[in-house]
């Protein structure tokens, strides 16, 4: 079909002019519309088709919910889940795929929630006690931006011994370093992550999405799962919690084909798709060293949501 080559090159508006030629296709439809970053359309045009809905009705809801969650609707999302997840029977593939979306939407939120309250300005005072005497996630994480506001030199002493706790989050952690770096400290700090000691000279280090076996890690994902955009956007999600909870540890240059045949073989065991995958040929590396990473990479994210799963909603 034209439409079909059409949204392989990447041509979803003039794909989408033909697709408006037929009913159904709703899946193909609601796909251009999230590749055009029309979130809204997409929102709009779920909800106009939902009681239409025969086929591939979990894979439309996942475009439905990634876009509710690139219009901040968080709270629409996690009624909309809750309702799906509290059905009497779900198919164990859309059951995972459910979870892993509901916890996508919990985590956006605890950040999206904890930047809106990080535009108060705080005072030092203030961020060393949210820092130092106070659990909850979220006012850790408006503490953390805030540093941006004052010179974080001043208080380097708290920082280490917020980074040096083993109980708090690694990607929290990671935003820290990323502002001393930002602030161009050349005192070098002790950081505790993954049961590891580190010390760590932050003018030494690039902030995260700049190091460049990163990027080369995500272009390796985008070109093999390019055609699945709804399990790229998943994909993209993991190495990114990924590297800030392995910073300053980074991906090294022989590593890359490794982190992305993980994360794709996680990704598609998260949702159940065929794990057949020809790993071999794409990125020269035989299945079981793969499944053995993926479940190391896995190992790490469970222990970070634990470290941040105090906030409730």
């Amino acid at each position: 079909m034209e439409y079909t080559k059409l949204m392989e090159k990447g041509q979803y508006k003039e794909a989408l002019k033909l697709l408006l030629e037929h009913e159904n296709l709703y899946l193909e439809k609601i796909t251009c519309l999230y590749e055009m970053k029309e979130y809204d359309k997409v929102i709009s045009f779920f909800e106009s088709i939902v009681d239409k809905l025969e086929q591939d009705y979990f894979e439309v809801l996942g475009f439905y919910i990634l876009s509710l969650l690139e219009e901040n609707q968080f709270d629409k999302a996690l009624d909309v889940l809750n309702e799906e997840l509290s059905m009497p029977y779900v198919q164990d593939n859309y059951q995972v795929l459910l979870d892993s979306l509901y916890d996508n939407v919990i985590e956006r939120k605890k950040f999206f929630l904890a930047e809106q309250e990080s535009t108060n300005i705080l005072s030092v005072d203030e961020i060393k006690h949210l820092l130092l005497d106070h659990g909850d996630f979220v006012s850790q994480f408006k503490a953390i931006s805030a540093l941006d506001q004052i010179n974080v030199r001043s208080i380097l002493d708290e920082l280490e011994v917020y980074l040096t706790n083993p109980r708090n989050s690694s990607i929290l952690k990671s935003f820290i370093l990323e502002r001393l770096t930002q602030q161009q400290v050349s005192q070098g700090v002790l950081v505790n992550k993954n049961n590891c000691e580190y010390e760590v000279m932050p003018l030494a280090f690039n902030p995260v999405f700049q190091d460049h076996n990163f990027i080369l890690t995500r272009n390796l994902l985008e070109e093999h799962l390019d055609s699945n955009p709804s399990l790229l956007a998943m994909a993209y999600d993991i190495l990114d919690s990924i590297v800030y909870i392995l910073y300053p540890e980074t991906i090294e240059e022989d590593e890359q084909n490794l982190y992305a045949a993980a994360i794709e073989y996680y990704v598609y065991s998260l949702n159940y798709e065929d794990l057949s995958v020809d790993f071999e040929s794409y990125y020269d590396l035989d299945l079981s060293s793969v499944e053995k990473f993926s479940e190391y990479l896995s190992s790490l994210l469970e222990n970070e949501k634990e470290l941040s799963s105090d906030v409730t909603y």
